[in-house]
């Protein structure tokens, strides 16, 4: 539900810490910590890009690293996934 919020107020591919509802960090705080990355410590923008990069490799491991399944189960185009995937150092063996 946070994810399609952030999604529904960005204006672009990419999701900002200011479209993310503050009870988001909330509950990922309160997430069991070996299913989510560590949130609590650095600022809300370090915080959202790790939660973002866990959410990519997450996507790419339920796809078994089929790029073009994960953008879909993501919500977004192929490219930005690429994107994403270059900007955060995600390699696709690690996610199969």
């Amino acid at each position: 539900k946070y994810i399609e919020h952030a999604v529904t107020v960005a204006d672009a591919d990419e999701i900002l810490p200011e479209h993310l509802p503050a009870e988001m960090l909330d509950e990922l705080r309160d997430q069991d910590m070996h299913t989510s990355p560590d949130l609590g410590l650095g600022s809300l923008g370090e915080q959202v890009q790790a939660f973002e990069k866990h959410l990519i490799v997450k996507a790419l491991r339920q796809s078994r690293g089929v790029k073009t399944q994960a953008a879909r189960i993501l919500g977004i185009h192929e490219s930005t996934l690429r994107k994403k995937m270059k900007r955060y150092g995600i390699e696709i063996d690690e996610c199969r």
